[in-house]
Parts: structure tokens; sequence; C-alpha cells
């Protein structure tokens, strides 16, 4: 795959994991269609390793994506 997935986009192999908030686009599946999310690369509250979490997700019910779950990022 290319670095460049289109249009700004980029593949998220290169994503920003400095914990400053990106823009990912999520792959549909059965818990919905594709979306764009804002996230940051941070640990969950209880967790031991870092992940994507959701800008707008609670502390109480993180949401949260493995690397899997996302395709393409550009900074916000």
């Amino acid at each position: 795959m290319a670095e460049t997935v289109n249009q700004g986009w980029a593949a998220m192999k290169g994503a920003d994991r400095s914990g400053e908030r990106i823009l990912v686009t999520v792959r549909g599946g059965e818990q919905g269609p594709p979306e764009v999310d804002t996230v940051r690369w941070a640990t969950p509250r209880g967790a031991h390793e870092k992940c994507w979490i959701a800008t707008d997700s609670g502390p109480d019910a993180p949401v949260t994506y493995e690397d899997d779950d996302l395709v393409a990022w550009m900074p916000l």
C-alpha cells in the first residue's frame, strides 16, 4: 500500500503516536459503517498498554481502537 492513501490521508503505519489528537478513518463492520473519528494514542484508565482512544469517549467507558480497526490518518 502506498504511504498516501488519498487527499491528505496517510497509511496508519506512519500515524502520529505522540498523544496529539488526529483524524482517522475507521473500517466498517458489524458495529456500523465506515466513519471518521478523532483519536489520540494513550493508555486508557486501568489498562497497561497504549491504544487509539476516541477523544469524545468518557473516562468510565473509553472507545478504543486497535491498529487493524483503522485505515488511514491525517493531522487534525
